[in-house]
């Protein structure tokens, strides 16, 4: 049975092997944080935008149809408030000036929020390398550029071994799916309207192999998983549960804690 990875679980066990068990091993109902409606609106919109554009009609939208996008994505969630609505316009105002306006055609992506999916072998392990991209665009005739966004309120630049485990890891699925070279990733940070474009080496590729197989071989045979404080803490949603956070952490449940068989399963 194949094992799925993705960036985001290696990340996770990267910055602490506790939180990784918390999540993936035992299952935990994490204490999460609100906010993330806005964030799925202007996630939602922008799939409009690309995908329901009739690219035969004019050269490039205006902004009038970045109005009836939102107008229609705004709507079909009911439970952003109004200041959230006005935000949300003029987050994606900013976005058309920054990255359509400029624009002498607008492009019809290759993939708008799709899956993409490779295989990776270690050993008599077979990997399964997969996720859901934003936006997969054409770089030229024969190679492709990511496109993924971000909906954090400030611009902070991702260090550089998590952007390298992300955009490889994309780029291995993406080179074996569609059989064409993935060239660059840009990350586009919506709220501050600020990007970053980094292009695909064969170095990160190599880096992103060995730490698959460096990772995965670790994950099957660990058994203790301690924890590891930082400023990734402030964002845990096992804070009850770890005693790194805390002085009485909450027991795990039995039915959790007596299983203990790795899962891989992994999303972006």
């Amino acid at each position: 049975m194949p094992y799925h990875l993705s960036p985001a679980k290696l990340s996770t066990y990267q910055a602490c092997p506790a939180q990784y068990q918390f999540r993936y091993e035992f299952k935990l109902p994490g204490f999460g944080f609100g906010g993330a409606s806005l964030g799925r609106s202007l996630h939602g919109a922008l799939t409009r935008i690309y995908r329901d554009w009739d690219y035969s009609a004019s050269p490039k939208p205006d902004l009038s149809w970045l109005d009836a996008c939102w107008q229609s994505e705004s709507q079909a969630h009911g439970s952003l408030t109004e200041a959230q609505v006005s935000e949300g316009y003029d987050i994606l105002a900013r976005y058309f000036q920054n990255w359509i306006a400029p624009l002498d055609r607008f492009l019809k992506p290759l993939m708008i929020e799709g899956k993409v999916q490779g295989h990776w072998q270690v050993d008599d392990l077979e990997f399964v390398l997969s996720g859901r991209v934003d936006r997969l665009d054409w770089f030229d005739v024969d190679s492709l550029a990511l496109v993924e966004y971000k909906t954090s309120r400030k611009f902070v630049e991702p260090a550089i071994a998590d952007l390298t485990l992300q955009v490889g890891l994309y780029a291995l699925a993406i080179n074996q799916q569609w059989e064409r070279e993935l060239k660059s990733a840009t990350l586009i940070f919506l709220r501050p309207g600020e990007s970053i474009t980094v292009e695909v080496t064969n170095e990160q590729l190599a880096i992103v192999q060995q730490t698959i197989t460096d990772l995965a071989i670790r994950l099957r045979a660990e058994s203790r998983w301690e924890p590891t404080p930082g400023e990734h803490c402030d964002r845990c949603k096992y804070q009850q549960y770890c005693p790194a956070q805390t002085d009485q952490p909450l027991p795990i449940p039995d039915e959790r804690s007596g299983a203990s068989v790795l899962q891989l399963s992994l999303r972006l």
